[in-house]
């Protein structure tokens, strides 16, 4: 069993500190291979609480949290694999990863 704020530790200390190429798997709760905690009484997508963390609130039309890695379906957190993008752009990673293939990952640049 998990410690009250542990997953909010592991988020801060670990997640946001995390600056590696290779995929950053969540080792906390997990719904449909999504990974998710509570932040504030809200609960939600890791992923997204990344994005909104290091790029600030999505754009308008940018609302999706994009998975270059393909596997956000694994519980990848890593903020290097992670950015806004909109419905079509998330649409056709999904699709390009099903294919096989994947998308180079970038450099931060904050």
């Amino acid at each position: 069993m998990t410690k009250r704020g542990e997953a909010r530790q592991y988020f801060e200390n670990v997640v946001l500190k995390y600056d590696g190429e290779d995929c950053l798997i969540w080792p906390y709760s997990m719904v449909k291979g999504r990974a998710r905690m509570q932040i504030a009484g809200k609960s939600g997508n890791v992923a997204t609480f990344v994005c909104l963390r290091i790029y600030g609130k999505a754009p308008e039309n940018q609302p999706h949290t994009r998975h270059l890695c393909g596997k956000g379906f694994t519980g990848c957190v890593a903020k290097r694999h992670l950015k806004w993008g909109s419905p079509l752009e998330n649409g056709s990673d999904k699709e390009f990863h099903r294919a096989g293939l994947t998308i180079p990952i970038q450099p931060l640049h904050l």
